[in-house]
């Protein structure tokens, strides 16, 4: 039985969100993702934290890590 394109993109599709899900529930386990300051503002500790973090995800789906840097600029200009 042939598998047709649509259904190999909607399994690798599934793999990666029960990837992605499997990568945050390991980060909250270790109360990696928990604001730990009292007024939630965005630290060099929870900047590093998120760094760390964003780097996992992309080794471990293969992207670029170029894309770390782009994503993180994006943030800077949101929360700036």
């Amino acid at each position: 039985m042939k598998i047709n394109i649509a259904d190999r993109k909607l399994e690798q599709i599934n793999t990666t969100v029960e990837s992605t899900t499997s990568v945050l529930k390991d980060a909250q386990s270790n109360d990696r993702l928990k604001v730990t300051n009292d007024d939630n503002e965005i630290n060099s500790s929870c900047r590093t934290t998120m760094w760390e973090w964003c780097y996992r995800v992309v080794d471990h789906f293969g992207a670029r890590r170029e894309l770390v840097k782009i994503s993180m600029n994006y943030l800077d200009r949101f929360f700036g």
